[in-house]
C-alpha cells in the first residue's frame, strides 16, 4: 500500500461538521420534549389510558382505550418528527462536503447535484424512528393497563421508554445523516475531477482518562493528548494515534473505490473520504478542458468528454470521464402506473407549471382513494412524459400490486383522467421489457434535448433540485445503446412486463380515440377478479365523475352522490334543506374540485392557509363559501382537541379569535357532546357559509363550512361534562 506523509492540523473531527451535528441534536431533542410532555399530560391529565375508575374512559374496553392512544400517539409523533425542518441540516453538511471536496481537488462539479437522496434517506431514518418509538410506547402501555399500574407508575414506565427508545436513536440520525451527507458530497466532488479511489480520514477519540500524577484530585479530567508535528500513515488521520480500532481498520484496507464504502461506519463515527490519487494532473485538466479543438473537452450539458465514445475509458493524465460503469439491477415485485390527467398537447415548459395544478393533484387525490379502496400500498411521483415534440404532466405510482390489481387501479385512473393510454410495468426478472432508471444533472430543458439527441425518443422525467431522475420502459429490450449513451451516472435497471392499456386506435378523431379508451378501461374494470373491485370504482366513479376530463379540470358530470361515506342522518337533511333555503347555487368546476380536494386533503389545504399561502384552490373555495349566507341566526359545532387548543382558547375568553384556515363545524350537536372539548359557535343571518351536507363523503358529518380567516369573539369557557374537557362558546362576526 502506497504511503504519505501529511502534516495534519489535529482535529478530533475530519467533517469538520460538530457544530451542525450539535445544532442537528439540539432541535431534535425540542421536539422530542414536545412529545415527552404531551404523553405526560396524556396519562396524568387526561388519562387517555383511563387507568382511574371514574376517568372519562374508564368504561370502554381495554382494548379501545389502547387502540385509540396508539392513534392518538401516532399523530403526536408524526407531527412532532416530520416535516421539512431535517432538510436545512442534511443540505448544510451537503453543501460544506461539496466545498471542502473542491477545495481538495481543485475542480467544482459542472452541474453539483442537490442533497435529495441524502434527505430521503434521513426521512426514512426517522420514519423508522417514529413508528419503533410508537410501538414500544404502546406495548409499554398494554402492560401499564394489564397490570394496573397508578397513573404516576404508568407515566413513568411510558416516559422512560420513550427515552430510551426515540432519544438514542435521534441523536444517531443527527450524526450519521450529516457525516453521511458530507462525505456523499465530497465523492461528487472527487468524481467531477476523475478521481476514482479514496481512503479515510479516521476520527480520534476525543478525550483521554487520565490519572496521573497531576489530576489525583480530579481523577476522571478529561485530557487530550498533543498530537505529533508530522504523520506518516497510509491514510490521513486527524493527528493522533488514538483512532477507533473499526475505523482504523477500514482505513488501513484503503484505498477503495469510490462506490465501494460508504461512511460513516458506525452511528458516532466522524471519519472523512480523503482523494487517494495524485492530485498533480489537476493543471494539465484544466488545460484540457480550456482546449477547444482538445479530443478532451468536456461537454457542460452530459458531463461526458466529447473525444470519447459512450461507455469508454479516456484518460488524459489521470483525467476520467464523468460517468460511472455500473449497472445495478434491481430486483424485487413493485408495479408502475404512468397516467396523465393532461388532455392537450403541451410544451416542456407548460408541462412542468401544469405539475402544480388543480387537475395534478386531484388525479393524486383520486389515485390514493382508488389504490386505498383496492388495498394497495402505493407510492405517487409527478413526472412529466416528454417526446421530440410534445409533452405532458403525468404521475407515476410505484405499487406492491399484483398484475390483476394493477391493471384495475391503471384502468380506473385512466378513466378518470380521460387518457387515451396508461402504461402498466410490472417487475419480473423473466420479462421481456426493462425499465431503467438514472440521474441528470442540469436545467430540465437542457436534459430533454439531450436524451433526444441520445436516441431516447420517449422518456419520463421526474424535477428536482439541480436536474431530474430519469425513466425509460424499454418494452422490447432495443434502447439499451442508448441508454449508455445518454447515462453519465450509474443505472438501476429492472426487467419485467410492460403494457400499454387503452385505445388500439392511433388515428381518428381525439374524442373518438378518447371514448374508446374509455370502452376499454371498463371492460378491464367490468371484467377483473379484483376484490370489492366493483364497489371501489362504484364509489370512485360517483365521487368524481368526469372530474379530470374537462378543459379546467372541473367537474362535467354528475358527481353530487359521492360514493363511500358514512349514511345520511337527520342533520344532514337539515344542512341539506339549509343549502336551499339559500338559495342553491351550482358550484362552478373550479369551486367543486376545490371542496372536494378540500373534503379529502384539508390538512393539507390549511397548512398552506396557516403559512400565509394564497394558492388557486384556497381562492376557488373561498368564492364558493362567499356564495352562500346564512338565512337566518345558527349554532354550530367544533370539536376541539386539548392538546393543542385548549389553553389557546381559554387565554382568548373575551377578546377576538381568527382562524386563518378554513373552519369546519357541523350542525349535528351529538358529534361535539361525545367526551373532548368543543366550542359552541353562535352564527348571526348573513355569515358566509357553505352548507355542504350530502356533498360531503361523511354526509353523517352534517359539515357546514367556512372560509378562510373567519373572525370571532370567545365568550365564555367553562367545564365540559366529561373530565378534563371544555366547552367554549363563541360568537362569529358576520
Amino acid at each position: 500500500m502506497a504511503h504519505r506523509i501529511a502534516k495534519r492540523q489535529a482535529s478530533h473531527d475530519p467533517t469538520g461538521t460538530g457544530s451542525l451535528r450539535r445544532k442537528f441534536r439540539a432541535a431534535a431533542r425540542a421536539r422530542l420534549a414536545r412529545v415527552r410532555a404531551q404523553l405526560r399530560a396524556a396519562v396524568l391529565q387526561h388519562d387517555l389510558l383511563g387507568l382511574t375508575p371514574d376517568g372519562a374512559l374508564a368504561p370502554h374496553p381495554p382494548s379501545v382505550r389502547l387502540a385509540a392512544f396508539g392513534h392518538w400517539l401516532g399523530l403526536t409523533v408524526d407531527q412532532a418528527l416530520f416535516g421539512r425542518w431535517i432538510d436545512g441540516y442534511v443540505g448544510a453538511a451537503w453543501q460544506k462536503g461539496l466545498h471542502d471536496g473542491q477545495n481538495e481537488v481543485g475542480i467544482a462539479p459542472l452541474h453539483p447535484p442537490a442533497a435529495d437522496h441524502q434527505v430521503d434517506l434521513a426521512a426514512s431514518e426517522l420514519k423508522g424512528i417514529a413508528a419503533a418509538t410508537v410501538q414500544n410506547v404502546t406495548r409499554a402501555a398494554g402492560y401499564a393497563q394489564t397490570n394496573r399500574k397508578p397513573r404516576h407508575n404508568a407515566n413513568a414506565l411510558l416516559l422512560a421508554v420513550f427515552d430510551k427508545v426515540a432519544g438514542p436513536r435521534m441523536h444517531a440520525l443527527a450524526n450519521t445523516s450529516v457525516v453521511g451527507a458530507y462525505n456523499a458530497a465530497k465523492i461528487e466532488s472527487y468524481r467531477a475531477a476523475g478521481i476514482t479511489r479514496v481512503g479515510i480520514t479516521p476520527e480520534t477519540t476525543p478525550s483521554k482518562h487520565t490519572h496521573d500524577a497531576k489530576k489525583k484530585k480530579k481523577p476522571r479530567t478529561l485530557r487530550l493528548r498533543a498530537p505529533p508535528e508530522d504523520v506518516d500513515v497510509g491514510v490521513l488521520t486527524a493527528g493522533d494515534d488514538d483512532v477507533c480500532q473499526d475505523c482504523q481498520d477500514y482505513a488501513d484496507g484503503a484505498p477503495y473505490e469510490y462506490n465501494e464504502l460508504e461512511l460513516p461506519l458506525h452511528p458516532n463515527c466522524r471519519c472523512a473520504f480523503f482523494p487517494w490519487d495524485d492530485l498533480s494532473y489537476a493543471g494539465e485538466y484544466d488545460a484540457a478542458l480550456e482546449d477547444e479543438r482538445g479530443p478532451y473537452k468536456q461537454n457542460a450539458l452530459t458531463g461526458r468528454f466529447e473525444g470519447s465514445e459512450a461507455g469508454s475509458h479516456s484518460e488524459y493524465g489521470t483525467i476520467k470521464p464523468l460517468r460511472g460503469q455500473a449497472y445495478v439491477q434491481r430486483h424485487g415485485h413493485e408495479g408502475y402506473e404512468f397516467v396523465s390527467p393532461n388532455v392537450e398537447l403541451l410544451e416542456l415548459k407548460a408541462a412542468q407549471e401544469n405539475l402544480a395544478s388543480t387537475r395534478q393533484r386531484s388525479l393524486r387525490v383520486a389515485s390514493r382513494e382508488i389504490d386505498k379502496g383496492l388495498g394497495i400500498k402505493s407510492k405517487d411521483s409527478d413526472i412529466i412524459g416528454a417526446w421530440r415534440d410534445g409533452a405532458e404532466n403525468a404521475m407515476m405510482s410505484e405499487t406492491d400490486a399484483d398484475w390483476e390489481h394493477l391493471r384495475a387501479s391503471g384502468a380506473m385512473k385512466g378513466y378518470l383522467a380521460d387518457q387515451k393510454q396508461v402504461l402498466l410495468f410490472k417487475q419480473d426478472d423473466t420479462g421481456p421489457a426493462v425499465m431503467y432508471k438514472f440521474e441528470r444533472a442540469g436545467d430540465l430543458g437542457d436534459i430533454h434535448r439531450s436524451l433526444l439527441d441520445d436516441g431516447l425518443a420517449f422518456h419520463t422525467l421526474a424535477p428536482h433540485a439541480g436536474g431530474a431522475t430519469v425513466y425509460v420502459v424499454d418494452t422490447d429490450r432495443s434502447l439499451y445503446n442508448a441508454v449508455d449513451k445518454a447515462r453519465h451516472d450509474g443505472v438501476e435497471y429492472e426487467f419485467g412486463n410492460a403494457q400499454f392499456i387503452g385505445t388500439g386506435k392511433e388515428t381518428g378523431a381525439d374524442r373518438d380515440q378518447r371514448d374508446d379508451a374509455r370502452r376499454a378501461y371498463e371492460k378491464i374494470i367490468r371484467e377483473s377478479d379484483v376484490p370489492n373491485g366493483q364497489a371501489v370504482w362504484t364509489g370512485v366513479h360517483n365521487r368524481w365523475g368526469e372530474a379530470l376530463s374537462g378543459p379546467d379540470g372541473g367537474v362535467t358530470g354528475s358527481s353530487a352522490a359521492i360514493g363511500g361515506g358514512d349514511e345520511p342522518t337527520e342533520y344532514t337533511d337539515k344542512v341539506d334543506a339549509l343549502r336551499k333555503e339559500a338559495g342553491a347555487r351550482k358550484l362552478d368546476a373550479a369551486q367543486r374540485q376545490a371542496l372536494d380536494l378540500y373534503l379529502y386533503s384539508s390538512t393539507e389545504m390549511n397548512a398552506d392557509a396557516r403559512r400565509g399561502l394564497d394558492t388557486v384552490e384556497g381562492r376557488a373555495l373561498d368564492a364558493a363559501i362567499r356564495q352562500f349566507a346564512t338565512p337566518r341566526p345558527l349554532t354550530v359545532y367544533r370539536r376541539v382537541g386539548w392538546h393543542n387548543l385548549n389553553e389557546a382558547l381559554k387565554a382568548h375568553v373575551g377578546k377576538d379569535f381568527t382562524e386563518p384556515g378554513f373552519m369546519s363545524t357541523s350542525l349535528d350537536p351529538g358529534l361535539t357532546f361525545k367526551p373532548g372539548s368543543y366550542v359552541e359557535i353562535r352564527v348571526p343571518k348573513g355569515a358566509a357559509a357553505l352548507p355542504v351536507g350530502s356533498m360531503s363523503p361523511h354526509p353523517d358529518e352534517a359539515e357546514i363550512l367556512f372560509p378562510r380567516g373567519s373572525r370571532m369573539r370567545m365568550v365564555s369557557a367553562e367545564p365540559g361534562k366529561a373530565p378534563n374537557t371544555m366547552k367554549f362558546v363563541a360568537e362569529l362576526y358576520p
